[in-house]
């Protein structure tokens, strides 16, 4: 049996490590640019602070895949809007980046079930994904009681399943409806002045 080359192993592992190298140096440069436009539009000027400042406020899926992350990804799916709390700017961010402003919460496709959900709502939400939906405060304590109390459970009553039907249509109706309130102001922005628009929300 003919053996590789020296020459031809050495060619491969430097090809590995300059690509290994060139991927870390890419995800450095996106975590940089997220921080900078993060800190640009946040009180604090620490990240890990200033990432405190921001909360999910909607969740939806692009198709086409034609968005992009805040951090310079491009063609993401998931877009996690987040809003900071201290003045209301509005960011898009993916599945990757959003893990940074929820607090001890994996977000890897946490949100994917949604899509599951809207096709059949009598489906229940996986615990991650009714974790960052508790964080979005989006259902009262009763609500979520009964879905902790009935997330498990493979048979459910029809009251119960109607019950989890009701819940799951409520998140997706709220999250869209504030999805819809950020494009209406956005509008609403371009149309009008920054005086104009305090005057309106102040009425």
């Amino acid at each position: 049996m003919k053996q590789k080359s020296k020459k031809s192993v050495l060619d491969k592992t430097a090809f590995a490590n300059l690509n290994e190298t060139m991927i870390k140096e890419e995800t450095t440069r996106a975590q940089w640019k997220l921080r900078n436009v993060i800190l640009e539009h946040s009180k604090s000027q620490d990240f890990s602070t200033a990432s405190r400042e921001w909360e999910p406020v909607w969740y939806d899926e692009d198709v086409e895949c034609e968005s992009e992350c805040i951090c310079g990804k491009q063609h993401i799916k998931e877009l996690n809007a987040i809003r900071n709390k201290n003045n209301g700017v509005e960011l898009i961010v993916g599945s990757e980046c959003i893990k940074y402003f929820i607090e001890d919460l994996d977000t890897t496709n946490v949100f994917s079930r949604l899509t599951e959900i809207k096709s059949d709502p009598t489906k229940a939400m996986t615990p991650k994904l009714l974790a960052a939906i508790e964080k979005l405060n989006i259902l009262n304590d009763w609500d979520l009681r009964f879905y902790k109390d009935t997330q498990r459970k493979q048979l459910l009553s029809l009251k119960q399943l109607e019950k989890r039907d009701s819940i799951n249509k409520k998140v997706i109706h709220i999250l869209a409806c504030r999805k819809r309130a950020t494009e209406r102001l956005k509008e609403v922005n371009s149309i009008l002045s920054e005086d104009e628009v305090n005057k309106i929300l102040i009425r």
